[in-house]
């Protein structure tokens, strides 16, 4: 078998990322406030519960915010 080496330029990269980030918001932790809990497109719409909260046990996703170490609930409406 051969070895293929794939070279990207660096500037390519660059700019998949720009336009990745530039359609993406962050939602932003109920408990602390953090403000990149997850990444999701400009389009989705979202509500989220901490625990405790009505519709907590209902939600779609679940991720734990990196700042309070909360388990956040994650309700995808649209």
């Amino acid at each position: 078998m051969e070895r293929k080496t794939i070279r990207v330029s660096k500037n390519a990269a660059r700019s998949g990322h720009r336009f990745r980030m530039a359609n993406m918001v962050s939602i932003i932790c109920p408990n602390c406030g953090f403000r990149r809990l997850i990444d999701t497109s400009r389009f989705t719409v979202s509500d989220t519960f901490i625990p405790g909260q009505n519709g907590y046990e209902s939600a779609d996703y679940y991720q734990k915010c990196s700042r309070c170490n909360e388990e956040i609930g994650i309700k995808k409406l649209k």
